[in-house]
C-alpha cells in the first residue's frame, strides 16, 4: 500500500511538469518558483492593503498621469492564472516583474506605462493577455507659494490635479483659526456672496481672480507648466490642469494693476468677467458662462470688441454655433439678451382659520386685494376674531436671512441714531417678522376700503378663534387670565387681577398687543381687546451706591440754590 501511494504521487509530479512544460515562457524547473511569487504576491498584496488610504483626489487619465516612484501597478495575466500582481515603481522610477526583469519608466505616462509591460509579457508570449492598472497612486511633495493663505510644503496624494491641491492645501487648520479670524472670514465671506448675487441677478459680469487662469507650476526636472483652472473647467482639457508630480512648486500670482479682460453678461447662469488668455476662442467664452438660464433669447446673442465691432451670433442651447472655434481679441464680450416677458403671473393666496372654505386660491393677475379672497374663501365664521387676524408675507428677506451681524452693520451704518440705540436695534432687527400691515378691523367692520390691501403671491391670512381672556401679569395680586369684557380699560383689568401688588410702579404699566405685540399705554380711552396681555413692572433695581450718588446730587443742587439766593439777597440789601 506505502509502496502504491509513493508511486502515485511521482506520477502526479510528472504529469505536473509536463503541464508546464506546454505553456510557453515556463520550464518544469520554475514551478517552485512559481509558488513563492505567488506567496509574495499575496504577501504583498496584504502590506498594501493595511496602508493608510488618502483621498484619490481626481479621477486618473491614464494619457495625462505621469508614473513615479510609490506608485503601486496591478498587473493580471490571464494566460497562466487569474491572479493579480501588484508592483511598486522603485525609487528610480522602474519596475521589476518576475521572470521579465527590469522596465524603466522615466518619462512615461501610465498609458505608456501599460504598453511597455503588454509588449514585455507579449515579447515571451505573443497570446498572452494582459491587463494593467494603477491601483494606488504614490504620495509626492508640492510647495505652495505667492499669492495665499497658506505657504509651505505639503504632502499630496500624486492623482491631485493642480486646482485641487491649491483648493485643499489653501486652508488654515481649523485649531490656528482664532474665534476673531472666524468672524473676520465669515463676514468676508457674506459680504462677497451678497455682492455676487446682486451681480447675478442683473447679469453683470462679476470678476474672476487674475490667478485662476495664470498658475505657474515649475517641476523637477526644470520645465514649467502654465494652469488655467478656469479654461480646464469649461474644456475638460487637463493639460491645463495637470496632476501633481515629485517636488512641483506651485506659484499663485498676484494680481496685476491691469491686464486683458473678456466676459460673458446677461442670461447666463455665471455672468463672469476673466483674464483674456492666448487662445480663447468664441466657445469657451460661451462655457465660462456655465449656460443659459430660462430667460435667455438664443436668437439675440451678440459679441462685441473695444473698438466698437459687434456681431450676431447664432447660438443653441447646447452652446454650439457656427464659428465657434474662431480666436477672440482682448476685450471680447458676448451680451446674451433676456426674452420678452408674455407670460402672465399667477398668485397663490392661503386662507387659514375661521372662514368658511380655509385653503389655497389660485387667482391670475397682480391685483388680488383681500376682499377678493375673503369672498372666495366663503367670508368668515361666527367665531372668527378680526382683532387678532393678520397676513404673513412669503418674502425672500425672511426665507434667506443674512448673517445678523452683517445684517446689522449694513442698515446701522448710514443711521442717525445714538449709539445707545444700537441695542434696541438689535433685537428690532432680529425679530422681525414678515407681517403685513393690515387692520381687520378697520377692513371689514370700519369698511374702510383703503384696508383692502393688495395681496402677493405666497400671502397666508390667518384669522384666529376668540380667545375670549386678557392675560395680565407682573407686579399685580393675583395675575392670570381674565375673562374678556368688551369696553373694559387696562386699570379695570389690573382690578380683576387683585390690583397692584406693594412693588408695583402703576405709571409704568403697559398693555402688549395680541397681534403685533407692540406697547402701548393704557387710559380711560383705550379699550382692550381679547388675547391682549397687560404688564405692571415694578421700579428700575438700583444699587446702593448710585442711591447715594444721586442723594448726593440733590443734596449738593440744594446748597448751590441755597448759597445762591443768600449771595442775591446780600447784594439787594447792599
Amino acid at each position: 500500500m506505502k509502496r502504491l501511494t509513493i508511486v502515485s504521487l511521482c506520477f502526479l509530479l510528472f504529469v505536473g511538469n509536463l503541464l508546464f512544460s506546454q505553456v510557453k515562457g515556463f520550464s518544469p524547473i520554475n514551478t517552485e518558483s512559481l509558488l513563492q511569487e505567488q506567496f509574495s504576491a499575496k504577501f504583498n498584496q496584504q502590506n498594501i492593503f493595511d496602508r493608510n488610504q488618502m483621498p484619490l483626489g481626481d479621477v486618473i487619465v491614464p494619457k495625462y498621469y505621469f508614473v513615479g516612484p510609490g506608485d503601486i501597478l496591478a498587473v493580471q495575466n490571464l494566460t497562466t492564472s487569474n491572479t493579480t500582481q501588484y508592483l511598486t515603481v522603485t525609487p528610480e522610477n522602474s519596475v521589476l516583474i518576475p521572470r521579465i526583469g527590469k522596465i524603466s519608466l522615466e518619462g512615461m505616462t501610465l498609458e505608456d506605462v501599460s504598453k511597455a509591460i503588454i509588449n514585455a509579457f507579449k515579447e515571451r508570449n505573443s497570446k498572452a493577455i494582459i491587463y494593467t492598472s494603477l491601483f494606488k497612486p504614490r504620495n509626492v511633495i508640492v510647495t505652495l507659494r505667492g499669492n495665499v493663505d497658506v505657504k509651505g510644503s505639503f504632502i499630496v496624494p500624486a492623482s491631485y490635479r493642480v486646482s485641487t491641491a491649491i483648493s485643499m492645501l489653501n486652508q488654515p487648520k481649523r485649531e490656528n483659526i482664532t474665534a476673531q479670524m472666524m468672524g473676520y472670514m465669515s463676514v468676508k465671506q457674506i459680504a462677497h456672496d451678497y455682492s455676487a448675487k446682486q451681480y447675478r441677478k442683473s447679469g453683470i459680469p462679476v470678476p474672476i481672480a487674475y490667478s485662476r487662469r495664470n498658475v505657474a507650476v515649475l517641476h523637477n526636472d526644470g520645465t514649467s507648466t502654465s494652469v488655467d483652472i478656469e479654461g480646464a473647467a469649461v474644456t475638460g482639457n487637463i493639460e491645463l490642469d495637470p496632476y501633481v508630480r515629485e517636488n512641483d512648486i506651485i506659484s499663485i500670482p498676484a494680481e496685476p494693476l491691469s491686464y486683458p479682460e473678456i466676459s460673458i453678461s446677461g442670461s447666463v447662469i455665471r455672468p463672469v468677467r476673466l483674464p483674456y488668455k492666448e487662445g480663447d476662442n468664441i466657445s469657451n467664452l460661451l462655457k465660462f458662462g456655465y449656460g443659459f438660464t430660462d430667460e435667455a433669447d438664443l436668437n439675440n446673442i451678440v459679441i462685441s470688441y473695444n473698438n466698437g465691432r459687434s456681431n450676431k451670433l447664432s447660438i443653441n442651447d447646447k452652446l454650439e454655433a457656427a464659428n465657434a472655434n474662431i480666436k477672440i481679441e482682448p476685450g471680447a464680450s458676448i451680451i446674451v439678451r433676456q426674452k420678452k416677458e408674455i407670460f402672465k403671473n399667477t398668485c397663490i393666496v392661503s386662507v387659514q382659520g375661521c372662514v368658511e372654505q380655509p385653503g389655497s386660491y389660485l387667482i391670475e393677475g397682480d391685483s388680488v386685494r383681500l376682499y377678493d379672497i375673503i369672498k372666495k374663501a366663503g367670508g368668515f365664521t361666527d367665531r372668527a376674531y378680526l382683532p387678532l387676524a393678520y397676513i404673513l408675507r412669503n418674502s425672500k428677506e425672511f426665507n434667506n436671512p443674512q448673517f445678523p451681524a452683517w445684517s446689522i452693520a449694513e442698515q446701522f451704518q448710514y443711521s442717525d441714531l445714538l449709539l445707545e440705540d444700537t441695542t434696541r436695534f438689535h433685537l428690532d432687527i432680529n425679530y422681525k417678522k414678515p407681517l403685513v400691515s393690515c387692520d381687520f378691523v378697520d377692513a371689514f367692520i370700519h369698511k374702510n376700503k383703503k384696508a383692502n390691501i393688495l395681496l402677493h403671491d405666497g400671502d397666508v391670512i390667518i384669522v384666529p378663534d376668540n380667545p375670549k381672556t386678557v392675560f395680565v401679569y407682573g407686579q399685580v395680586n393675583n395675575p392670570g387670565y381674565i375673562t374678556f369684557q368688551p369696553g373694559k380699560t387696562m386699570e379695570w383689568y389690573i382690578e380683576q387681577a387683585g390690583g397692584y401688588a406693594i412693588n408695583a410702579e402703576d405709571t409704568r404699566a403697559r398693555i402688549i398687543d395680541g397681534r403685533t405685540k407692540v406697547w402701548r399705554e393704557g387710559n380711560e380711552n383705550v379699550f382692550l381687546n381679547a388675547g391682549d396681555e397687560v404688564y405692571v413692572p415694578k421700579p428700575p433695581d438700583v444699587s446702593q451706591g448710585v442711591k447715594i450718588q444721586t442723594w448726593a446730587i440733590i443734596i449738593s443742587g440744594i446748597a448751590t440754590a441755597a448759597s445762591l439766593i443768600s449771595f442775591i439777597i446780600s447784594i439787594v440789601r447792599n
